[in-house]
C-alpha cells in the first residue's frame, strides 16, 4: 500500500514537473533586494545560505556587490519560500541579476502560471465576468509562451512593451481560479502557439498583425466587433497646437497633415506631414508613437488641420490587434463562453491543451 502510495505520489509530481514552463521576466530598475527565511545566494565563484537577507545590490570594480561580498558579474537569489522583495514589490520565484554592457540587468525566473497570476489584474478588473477573465487568461498564456527566447536573457518585459507584470501585488482569488480552471490551454494554429495580442478597445474592427509588426504572423487578420461601444475609449478626440505637434515630429511650420493609405481595417496606414521648408512621410504606429500613446489613442482617426491646432478624431486605445477587452468584456456579460470569445477573436486559431513543448 505505501508502495502504490508512494508512486502514486511520483506520479503527480512527475506530471507537474513535465507541465511546468518557466518564463524569465525583465523587472523594473531598482537597487534593493531581500526576502523571508533561508536564501541561498549563488555568484560566479561563491555560493551562501543567508536567513532573511536585506540589503542594496550595488556594482563596485565591475563586479555585483551585495551583503558587503562581491559575487562576480552575476548573482542569483533563490528564497526557501519561493518570494523576495525587488524595490517596492514582491515576486514569486527566484531573481538572476546580470551586470553587462554598464548596466544591472534583474530577472525573475517563475513558473508561467505564477506569471500569469501576477499579470491578469495589471490588465483587465478581477471584477469583470470571469468567462472574460479565462480568455484574457489563456490569450495572455499564449503570448508569454509565444515570447520565450532562449538567446536572450528575458522573454519578456514587465511593462506596457509586453504584458505588465505586478508580482504578488496583482494576484486575485477569482483571478487564480481562471489560471486553474484554463490549466495549460493556449491559442493553437497548425501545431504552433499562436500570440495571444490583445488591446483595451479595438473601436469597431480589430487590427491585422502584419500592420503593427513587420514580424508577426501573416495569417493574423482582424474581425469586426459590434461588442466594444461601451467602452470609455471607444470614442477619443484630440485638439493640439501646431506649435506641440511640430515639437514632437521635428518638422518646423506644419501647413497640413495627410492620411495617404488605409490598412483593411480602416487604421493610418501611412500619414504625409507637410512643412513650410519639408514634407515627411510616417507610418501610422510610428506617428503615434511619435506623438504619444497617451495622446493618439489608436491609429484608427481622421484628423483635421486648422490655423492654430490640429484636431485627431478616433476610435479605441491600443494597436487594435487580437482580443479587444472591452468587447471581450461585453460578450462575458451576454454569456459568452471563454471559448466562444477566444473564437471570436481569433478564428484562425482553436484552444489547446499545451504540454511543455508540444501541443
Amino acid at each position: 500500500m505505501i508502495k502504490f502510495f508512494l508512486s502514486f505520489i511520483f506520479l503527480i509530481f512527475y506530471s507537474f514537473s513535465i507541465f511546468a514552463q518557466t518564463v524569465r521576466v525583465l523587472l523594473p530598475k531598482s537597487e534593493f533586494l531581500s526576502s523571508s527565511g533561508k536564501t541561498l545566494i549563488k555568484g560566479e565563484n561563491i555560493k551562501k545560505v543567508f536567513n532573511s537577507p536585506y540589503g542594496r545590490l550595488k556594482v563596485k570594480e565591475g563586479k555585483i556587490e551585495y551583503k558587503g561580498i562581491k559575487w562576480g558579474k552575476n548573482l542569483e537569489f533563490s528564497p526557501e519560500k519561493g518570494i523576495f522583495k525587488w524595490g517596492r514589490r514582491k515576486y514569486r520565484g527566484l531573481l538572476k541579476v546580470y551586470f553587462k554592457n554598464g548596466i544591472i540587468i534583474p530577472v525573475n525566473f517563475l513558473p508561467l502560471e505564477d506569471y500569469l497570476k501576477g499579470v491578469i489584474k495589471g490588465e483587465i478588473s478581477p471584477s469583470w465576468p470571469i468567462e472574460t477573465i479565462k480568455a484574457q487568461v489563456v490569450a495572455c498564456r499564449s503570448y508569454a509562451l509565444y515570447s520565450i527566447s532562449p538567446d536572450k536573457l528575458y522573454d519578456l518585459t514587465s511593462g506596457i512593451n509586453d504584458m505588465v507584470y505586478g508580482g504578488v501585488y496583482f494576484e486575485d482569488k477569482k483571478i487564480n481560479k481562471a489560471i486553474s480552471e484554463t490549466y495549460r490551454e493556449v491559442l493553437v494554429r497548425k501545431g504552433k502557439i499562436v500570440p495571444g495580442f490583445f488591446s483595451a478597445c479595438c473601436g469597431g474592427h480589430t487590427e491585422w498583425a502584419s500592420y503593427v509588426w513587420k514580424k508577426a504572423p501573416k495569417y493574423f487578420y482582424g474581425v469586426k466587433c459590434q461588442y466594444c461601444k461601451d467602452s470609455p475609449y471607444y470614442h477619443w478626440r484630440l485638439r493640439i497646437s501646431k506649435y506641440s505637434l511640430s515639437k514632437h515630429l521635428g518638422i518646423k511650420n506644419i501647413k497640413d497633415i495627410k492620411i495617404t493609405s488605409f490598412t483593411p481595417s480602416g487604421r493610418a496606414k501611412e500619414i504625409k506631414v507637410i512643412g513650410k521648408d519639408e514634407d515627411k512621410i510616417y507610418d501610422g504606429n510610428v506617428f503615434r508613437k511619435k506623438i504619444g500613446y497617451s495622446l493618439i489613442h489608436s491609429t484608427f482617426f481622421k484628423v483635421r488641420v486648422g490655423l492654430f491646432f490640429v484636431t485627431f478624431s478616433g476610435k479605441g486605445w491600443g494597436h487594435g490587434v487580437g482580443l479587444c477587452q472591452w468587447g471581450a468584456k461585453k460578450m462575458g456579460e451576454k454569456g459568452y463562453s471563454y471559448k466562444e470569445i477566444l473564437n471570436f477573436y481569433y478564428p484562425f486559431a482553436k484552444v489547446k491543451k499545451y504540454e511543455k513543448g508540444r501541443i
